[in-house]
């Protein structure tokens, strides 16, 4: 799962302008990206965390562009949700386990500070 509560510096970016959920300027949030609806413990099983999240999409990681020219050195990391094209950059430790063609699930929740 990869989360935007990561220590080091991810940037979000919402590629086109389409109103799916509602965020005011003001709004905390959360969002997650995982490869499965399921967390898994090891004595219950498998458990859902739909239930966590207000806001949930399923999509496809298209493109991945390493070896920006930016110093230092970013990768950038294009899916399509839909109606939503969501673009994340950030550094390349963090994107080891993203293929382009993998199915991803998007979700967000807002949170009070």
């Amino acid at each position: 799962m990869f989360s935007g509560h990561l220590k080091e510096r991810v940037q979000l970016g919402r590629k086109n302008n389409s109103v799916c959920w509602s965020l005011d300027g003001k709004d905390q949030f959360v969002v997650d990206i995982a490869f499965t609806l399921n967390w898994f413990r090891l004595q219950d099983g498998p458990v859902s965390i739909q239930e966590k999240f207000e806001y949930i999409m399923y999509g496809t990681l298209y493109e991945i562009a390493d070896g920006l020219s930016l110093s230092p050195p970013e990768v950038e990391i294009t899916a399509s949700f839909g109606g939503l094209q969501l673009m994340l950059r950030g550094d390349p430790s963090h994107c080891a386990k993203f293929a382009v063609g993998q199915k991803l699930f998007l979700l967000i929740r807002k949170f009070e500070s």
